[in-house]
């Protein structure tokens, strides 16, 4: 069971379009065979020209279907009125982005 370390506010809810998707599956599925990836942890991004593309969470990526990512287009911080920092993912997809999409953000947006 992951951790949801931030709130998803859905663009939309469905399957992110992008021809890189296959290609991506293919290069986990790979990798997984390969024995570099175990198949049960970690994420696969990749940058588009709204955001990036995540795996979501609590997907094995041995066996990643193209219905199992989203489309994360912005990552801001808002406060409750406890002036509690509460961060806030806008994003299009099936499910839950990867609760690591603010460590891909971060490195994005330096590069």
């Amino acid at each position: 069971m992951s951790v949801v370390k931030f709130k998803t506010h859905f663009r939309g809810q469905k399957v992110p379009n992008d021809t890189k998707i296959p290609h991506l599956i293919r290069s986990a599925k790979g990798l997984c065979d390969l024995g570099v990836l175990d198949g049960q942890s970690g994420n696969l991004s990749f940058r588009t020209k709204n955001g990036f593309i995540i795996s979501c969470a609590n997907i094995s990526l041995a066996h990643i279907k193209e219905t199992e990512f989203a489309e994360v287009f912005n990552i801001f911080t808002s406060y409750t009125l406890e002036h509690s920092p509460k961060q806030i993912v806008v994003a299009n997809g099936l499910t839950e982005p990867s609760s690591e999409s603010p460590v891909h953000w971060i490195i994005y947006r330096a590069f």
